[in-house]
């Protein structure tokens, strides 16, 4: 796996760790999962899928306030395809729902730990990422699909 370490901003491992902590079920999708697998692409959002259920609400609300921002709404973050925003663009939180190709159940099971920046990080599956890019389609996809030699 070639991740570049020193890449991975502190306030993100910060809130990872808060994540462990709260014992929420996650995995790193998006940008930061493919520079597991190939090179980081796209912006500096750290993208999370987390699975839906009151239990992982409940772990996810104390982590954010533990974080220091504002708690989501659980009956608006338990609608699928919902995204929680946490921060600003160049380091903002997305925490997700549901991705396409991808169910979190399955995902889990096959998911690779990785530790960084003293923390423990949850990646999908290279084969899941590769699913999820393929369910996507657009052009920016087909290319991270490309640069992971798939």
């Amino acid at each position: 796996m070639s991740m570049n370490l020193k890449q991975f901003p502190d306030e993100f491992s910060e809130f990872l760790k808060l994540l462990e902590k709260h014992r929420l079920d996650y995995l790193l999708v998006g940008g930061w999962a493919l520079g597991v697998y190939t090179v980081h692409s796209g912006s500096g959002e750290l993208n999370l899928l987390v699975r839906i259920s009151p239990d992982s609400v409940r772990s996810l609300q104390a982590a954010l306030v533990e974080f220091g921002v504002e708690p989501l709404d659980p009956k608006t973050f338990s609608v699928p395809g919902n995204v929680y925003r946490v921060g600003r663009s160049a380091n903002q939180l997305a925490i997700i729902n549901q991705i396409p190709g991808i169910e979190f159940g399955t995902a889990w099971k096959r998911r690779n730990t990785l530790h960084m920046n003293n923390a423990q990080v949850h990646v999908i599956s290279r084969d899941d990422l590769i699913d999820n890019l393929l369910a996507t389609g657009s052009t920016k996809e087909l290319a991270d699909l490309e640069a992971m030699g798939a």
